[in-house]
């Protein structure tokens, strides 16, 4: 073979006898589709609790604001999801309440637990139906929220939408 290695050289480190034999192969981008997908959903781990406080604390407060760009790389950064704050409220809490379909949908798949209440005994889907913004409750329905989910006042999500008359007994 053409691989040298000598006793003066670092671990991992190898030579070789004939250069002129070596190939080399030069990749530009990176064609593989399951590593590229990877890459877009890598997370950083923090060890340092503090840190990770800050940065889901800047995660909620982003998606208080809908900014999707600086959520992804709360996340991308490994922010925790389901941070809530005084109220109980989670960044899923605020996409529901802005109506922000991206957010919710980013957050969902990220695994924000649909299940979390507010202060109010409010989940999101609550918020949604309370709101009557369709679009992020079919996103939350459709990643399995629960429709039964009774809030503080004893109401669930399919209640306050018959209440609000945005659906009615005779479509059920």
């Amino acid at each position: 073979g053409n691989l040298r290695k000598t006793g003066d050289m670092a671990t991992g480190q190898i030579g070789f006898h004939k250069k002129g034999e070596v190939r080399s192969t030069v990749i530009h981008a990176r064609s593989n589709e399951i590593v590229n997908r990877l890459n877009k959903t890598k997370t950083e781990a923090h060890n340092n609790p503090r840190e990770l406080a800050d940065l889901s604390r800047e995660l909620r407060e982003h998606c208080m604001h809908g900014s999707l760009e600086h959520a992804q790389t709360c996340l991308k950064r490994g922010a925790d999801v389901n941070v809530s704050d005084e109220d109980g409220s989670t960044p899923l809490h605020y996409a529901a309440l802005l109506g922000s379909m991206p957010l919710a949908t980013l957050l969902a798949d990220r695994g924000a637990d649909r299940s979390l209440k507010d202060g109010d005994g409010n989940t999101a889907l609550h918020m949604c139906m309370e709101l009557q913004n369709e679009a992020v409750a079919k996103v939350l329905i459709r990643r399995g929220s629960d429709v039964a989910m009774k809030n503080g006042n004893g109401d669930t999500p399919l209640d306050i939408a018959m209440s609000s008359g945005k659906i009615r007994d005779d479509e059920l």
